[in-house]
């Protein structure tokens, strides 16, 4: 596939994101607290089972997402106080964080896209960039393991 100089830049930047959106997905914040929240709403026995969570309104609106009452910050807790939910401070702040960075991420790629768009590329090239992307993303995950 012969690429011209734009397209190149296209894949060096998404190669970029994919590489970044690879890491963050090695980090469990998020998953630990979706464990958290799925036992507080099923029980114990249903920790497999996921619940849909707004994170928006948990980090950014300071919204329960069992019961949507306001949670508060005591000592090193966050706590519901109405159905009881508690979350480590540390363990919110990190999954906030990974939030924080998956948004940002999710930005800049709509940002590519939209430059994908405004060059007019076909769907089969936005593909082609995309493979080559993923591709050289996967052989930088597999460097950063060594």
């Amino acid at each position: 596939m012969e690429l011209t100089e734009e397209e190149l830049k296209l894949v060096e930047e998404l190669t970029g994101i994919i590489s970044e959106q690879d890491k963050l997905g090695d980090e469990s914040p998020k998953q630990e607290l979706e464990a958290i929240i799925t036992e507080k709403i099923y029980g114990s026995k249903m920790v497999d089972k996921r619940v849909n969570i707004w994170w928006w309104g948990l980090f950014n609106e300071g919204e329960c997402p069992v019961c949507k009452e306001k949670i508060e910050k005591k000592g090193g807790e966050y706590l519901c106080p109405k159905c009881g939910l508690k979350i480590q401070a540390e363990l919110y702040d990190k999954a906030k964080e990974q939030d924080n960075k998956e948004a940002e991420l999710d930005e800049k790629e709509s940002k590519l896209r939209k430059r994908m768009d405004e060059i007019k590329l076909t769907k089969e090239r936005i593909n082609e960039i995309y493979s080559l992307a993923m591709e050289r993303s996967e052989k930088i995950g597999k460097k950063d393991e060594t």
